[in-house]
């Protein structure tokens, strides 16, 4: 298994396709293109240096919907202005100041398509330092709900610490270990605005029903509630708390190119306590849970960039 490359020390100008690291491939086209994200004005045309080479951070969630509420909060509270760039066919790619709210759908192979094209626009911008905070929403396990669960690795659906791809008909694997000094940067400012949190593992997988071990899908299982609770024990007694499924190749990814990744997501319900969420929370704190991960990321980018102190806390 592929492990992640050594980081570099904060400072150290490291850029986000270092040589050895990215692909040499692209940089020989004749006219390189991001196929899902790019328009008139995000393309390898334009001078993507002015237009992007000052970002230091990239925030995602899965719905556009998301994309565009982290933009207005950073907006509003570093005093920024929000620039929405590139297609809106599949994504939602909004530029605040040095931050990039974006989002990437549902499923690992959504993401990974943005991630590939993304990180390709900020090397030929030429950006340095730059680290990818996914936010989202999961199914906790053993956590109470609104609970907000950092990753310190994320794990397959066999409860591996690794991510797995097809290349070339073959399997390859990678390491899914997140960046330890960022989570517990935003473990501690979870803290700080008063969010319940943990760092522990996080469960990625590429089916929100039968990998996920819920008997609410349409299909016929092949497994009882017994034997659900059983896997969902085993869920708990590895070391995970929560259910998603984007983890496992956000962590590969940032490993293989040397960005500092982190992954984290409120808790909706207690997987131990029943497969529904409506059962265990209602919309208003889903609402509020939601937002509880800006409002934890928001707190710790404080210590990152000034801040409009005209928005208060």
């Amino acid at each position: 298994m592929s492990r992640a490359r050594s980081r570099s020390p904060r400072g150290g100008k490291k850029p986000v396709l270092p040589d050895g690291l990215k692909n040499p491939n692209f940089e020989a086209l004749a006219e390189d293109h991001f196929f899902h994200i790019e328009d008139a004005g995000l393309n390898t045309r334009v001078d993507l240096k002015a237009k992007l080479g000052d970002v230091k951070f990239v925030l995602m969630g899965g719905p556009p919907e998301r994309a565009e509420f982290m933009a207005e909060k950073l907006s509003s509270t570093f005093g920024l202005a929000a620039e929405a760039m590139g297609s809106k066919e599949r994504y939602r790619l909004i530029k605040v100041g040095p931050v990039m709210a974006i989002s990437h759908g549902i499923g690992m192979p959504s993401m990974s398509i943005v991630l590939h094209e993304l990180t390709k626009a900020l090397h030929y911008a030429g950006c340095k330092d730059v680290t990818y905070v996914r936010l989202g929403t999961s199914g906790g396990v053993g956590v109470e709900p609104g609970t907000l669960v950092v990753a310190s690795h994320g794990v397959n659906a066999a409860l591996e610490c690794k991510y797995e791809t097809t290349v070339l008909g073959k399997k390859k694997a990678f390491d899914t270990a997140f960046d330890p000094e960022v989570a517990e940067e935003l473990a501690a400012a979870a803290k700080r605005v008063g969010h319940p949190v943990v760092i522990a593992k996080t469960m990625a997988t590429d089916d929100y029903y039968e990998e996920q071990a819920r008997l609410d899908g349409a299909l016929a299982t092949g497994y009882t509630e017994s034997e659900k609770m059983a896997f969902l024990k085993q869920v708990y007694d590895s070391g995970v708390r929560n259910m998603e499924m984007e983890g496992t190749a956000l962590a590969a990814f940032c490993g293989r190119t040397g960005i500092r990744g982190a992954l984290i997501c409120a808790a909706l319900l207690d997987r131990l306590k029943g497969d529904q969420t409506p059962e265990q929370a209602s919309p208003e704190q889903i609402s509020a849970w939601n937002q509880g991960t800006i409002h934890a990321v928001i707190e710790w980018l404080r210590t990152k960039l000034p801040t409009n102190d005209a928005a208060g806390r």
